[in-house]
């Protein structure tokens, strides 16, 4: 059996941004097994009063009853950091660059977010987020010091995601932090509403 989708594209028409979300979102569908929930486009909106009202947007947010939380955002093309400028860049099929904001510190501020907000409403596991780079592998990415390679999802570990997601979760959390119980239907409620 496969995992649960929000949206699942048998049931509705999803819009992807890219195609590197559809094709991120492809190689859960075919390899994600049915303790797998996938969350598509994932928005918290809150506000406070020295920063007023903040939404951040998360491409993926998967959960797993053995493995958490996994909060993950999708960048396509070419990856590219220009040390000059501090800047990441996304070179296009036609060679064009865009320079886009830092995947792995939006996927950071999303979790940061999201673990505060959990933590209010009484629940907890562990989060971890990573960054897919679906056009690109790994060795293609500039080595710098903000990026730690675990982090990256990219199109070698697409073929196998589900493998690839346990050995990253184990790596960055302590077992004793990996006895959590299930908050499946908590989650759900969070995110899709009761």
């Amino acid at each position: 059996m496969k995992a649960n989708f929000f949206p699942h594209i048998d049931k509705t028409r999803v819009i992807f941004h890219s195609q590197a979300e559809k094709k991120f979102y492809d190689a859960c569908f075919n390899s994600l097994g049915k303790d797998w929930d996938v969350y598509y486009s994932v928005t918290l909106s809150g506000s406070d009063k020295e920063s007023g009202l903040q939404e951040n947007e998360l491409d993926f947010l998967l959960y797993h009853p053995k493995f958490g939380i996994i909060a993950i955002e999708v960048k396509g093309g070419r990856i590219q950091y220009d040390s000059d400028k501090q800047q990441f860049v996304s070179i296009d099929r036609y060679g064009r660059k865009h320079f886009i904001k830092n995947p792995f510190q939006q996927a950071r501020v999303w979790k940061s977010r999201f673990v505060k907000e959990i933590k209010n409403i009484g629940f907890d596991a562990p989060v971890t987020h990573l960054v897919s780079f679906p056009d690109i592998t790994t060795s293609d990415f500039p080595r710098i010091a903000q990026v730690d390679p675990i982090l990256i999802l990219d199109q070698r570990h697409l073929e196998n995601i589900e493998a690839h997601l346990k050995h990253v979760v184990h790596h960055i959390h302590p077992e004793k932090y990996m006895n959590f119980p299930d908050i499946r239907q908590n989650l759900s409620s969070f995110i899709k509403g009761s």
